[in-house]
């Protein structure tokens, strides 16, 4: 049997050269006919085979492109991760470096510039000022506290100079 195709892509097939010339027509037919659904199954399973390697291509791009995404996927959730540390972190670091900050500026710097001024005070210079007495809070409570102290020692600077006047 010779097969062939037509342009419809149907499988045709004709007798083999072996089938005597006087043949009738009837006899070739029936050969034609014969030989074509053996060829039918052979096709069938032809088209099986090639159902099969097709098949297999797809699960092998199928695969592949399952890995592609699967590491896509890791990539991702590694990035999710890595940006939720970093955006812990930094939400840390505002959420201690503010705090600080604003102690700093408001209660760190006035208790150095006060103490500052204590020791100058306690090594005698009368004639510095005393910082953060106008304020309304605990420190301006201090301030207030250590200019007492300064006044208290201006007049008994005085009155330890009247005394020595008046003992000439």
């Amino acid at each position: 049997v010779v097969e062939y195709r037509t342009a419809d892509g149907d499988v045709m097939a004709s007798a083999k050269a072996r089938e005597p010339a006087n043949r009738a027509d009837a006899v070739i037919v029936r050969d034609i006919v014969s030989e074509g659904s053996k060829l039918g199954s052979v096709s069938v399973a032809l088209t099986f085979h090639s159902l099969n390697k097709v098949q297999a291509e797809i699960d092998q791009i199928t695969a592949q492109r399952v890995a592609t995404m699967k590491q896509g996927f890791d990539e991702a959730i590694y990035n999710l991760a890595l940006g939720f540390i970093i955006a812990a972190a930094a939400s840390a670091v505002v959420l201690f470096a503010a705090p600080y900050l604003l102690m700093r500026r408001s209660v760190f710097t006035p208790l150095g510039r006060l103490q500052n001024a204590m020791i100058r005070l306690a090594g005698g210079e009368l004639d510095c000022t005393v910082p953060a007495t106008e304020r309304k809070d605990e420190i301006g409570e201090m301030a207030g506290a250590v200019q007492i102290f300064k006044d208290n020692a201006i007049r008994t600077k005085a009155l330890e100079a009247e005394q020595v006047e008046q003992k000439r």
